[in-house]
C-alpha cells in the first residue's frame, strides 16, 4: 500500500520542525524495528549527505592534525568511503587537486556552450533532458556550471549557506549573479518580487575579482546585461549625474554668498 505523503519532518536549530511540502521517505532501522522519516528536498539531501560522512580536509593547529567536522557534499558509501570528500567550505580542495590547466579546461568548455542574454548579463547553459541543470567535471568531481565558476572566482563559502541566483535564472552561471545567502532567505526570494529586484540590482552594482573581469573579456561574455544596467541607473545616479549636481551645487552656494555679500 502506497504511503501517504505528510509534511516534511526535518529540524532546524533555532526555528523547529520545518513543515514544508515532503518530497520522499527515508527508512531508518533500529535493531529489528524499521521506521520512515518524511523530508522536503533541503533536509532530504541533508539526511543524505549524513550517510556520506564527514569533510577530508586535514589541516596542522596548535602542533597537531586536525579534520573538519562537517558533513560531506558528495557520495562516499560503499566501496568508496575511502575517497576524499569536502564540505561546501572546503570544496575548493577538488580545484587545487585539478591544477591551473584542469580548471582552464573546464573553464573554456563552459565559455564554449554559454549563450549570452544581452538584456540580464546572464551565461545561459543549455538544457538538458529532464530538467536538471548543465554540469560539468574537473578535479574527479561533477559540478553544477554556476557553482563551479562561483568557487573557481570567489572560492568556497560556509556550510550553512547555499547558492542564490539573484537574476533569478536557473540555467545562468554568471558568478556574478550568484550570492551565498541562508536556505530560508532563498525560498523567500522566490515568492518575493521587492527581494527580488533588490537582489538583481545589488549584483548590478558587484565588482569583479580582477581574473573574472580579465577572463570574460578574453571570452568575449560580457559582465554586465543593458537591462540590468538601466534598472540601476534607475535607482542610483551615474558618476556624470553626481558631478553635475555637484557643480549645480557649488554654484548654488556662490550666489548665495553673493546675494549676502549685496
Amino acid at each position: 500500500m502506497k504511503q501517504k505523503k505528510v509534511a516534511c519532518q526535518g529540524w532546524d536549530k533555532g526555528t523547529g520542525k520545518c513543515g514544508a511540502e515532503s518530497i520522499g521517505a527515508m527508512t531508518y532501522r533500529a535493531g529489528k524495528t524499521s521506521y520512515s522519516w518524511w523530508f522536503c528536498k533541503r533536509h532530504y539531501a541533508k539526511q543524505q549527505r549524513k550517510r556520506y560522512g564527514t569533510c577530508s580536509h586535514v589541516w596542522t593547529q596548535d602542533g597537531g592534525q586536525r579534520r573538519c567536522t562537517s558533513l560531506r557534499v558528495t557520495n562516499t558509501r560503499g566501496p568508496g568511503r575511502d575517497k576524499k570528500g569536502y564540505c561546501r567550505r572546503h570544496e575548493d580542495e577538488y580545484l587545487k587537486a585539478a591544477g591551473e590547466d584542469g580548471r582552464a579546461r573546464a573553464l573554456d568548455r563552459i565559455a564554449r556552450i554559454v549563450t549570452v542574454r544581452a538584456d540580464t548579463g546572464c551565461w545561459e547553459t543549455p538544457a538538458t533532458k529532464g530538467g536538471t541543470r548543465a554540469q560539468i567535471k574537473c578535479g574527479g568531481k561533477p559540478w553544477t556550471t554556476y557553482r563551479f565558476m562561483f568557487t573557481v572566482f570567489y572560492g568556497s563559502h560556509a556550510t550553512s549557506l547555499e547558492l542564490s541566483h539573484d537574476c533569478a535564472n536557473s540555467r545562468c552561471c554568471n558568478p556574478m549573479h550568484v550570492t551565498p545567502i541562508k536556505p530560508r532567505m532563498n525560498r523567500d526570494a522566490e515568492h518575493n518580487m521587492t527581494m527580488a529586484l533588490a537582489w538583481a540590482v545589488t549584483s548590478a552594482i558587484k565588482r569583479p575579482p580582477q581574473e573574472l573581469q580579465a577572463w570574460a573579456d578574453s571570452h568575449g561574455l560580457p559582465l554586465y546585461g543593458t537591462e540590468t544596467k538601466r534598472i540601476v541607473g534607475s535607482f542610483m545616479p551615474s558618476e556624470e549625474e553626481l558631478l553635475a549636481q555637484y557643480r549645480a551645487d557649488l554654484e548654488a552656494e556662490d550666489s548665495d554668498a553673493m546675494a549676502l555679500a549685496v
